[in-house]
């Protein structure tokens, strides 16, 4: 996947994070994850509260190809993009 793809997909998800989407649905709604046509499995499942659709950043990112890090003095958020020489 080229690497304008992956930052836009990653952006796409970052924002959705801070904006939220809204969905209709009930608590028991099913949610599926899927990257490039594939179902992926995350450790930890999305959710829906209040309309909202919640999925875990760090196994997205990581599906993605990304490494993701947090500094723990900054309180920071680190997504590394991982290159194969």
């Amino acid at each position: 996947m080229s690497k304008l793809i992956k930052s836009s997909i990653l952006c796409s998800l970052i924002l959705l994070f801070m904006v939220g989407f809204s969905i209709k649905s009930d608590a028991k709604q099913s949610i599926t994850l899927k990257v490039n046509g594939w179902n992926e499995q995350l450790g930890s499942e999305p959710f829906i509260e209040k309309g909202y659709v919640y999925i875990p950043l760090r196994n997205v990112s990581e599906l993605l190809g990304y490494k993701v890090d947090w500094d723990v003095s900054k309180h920071l958020l680190l997504l590394l993009e991982l290159t194969i020489n």
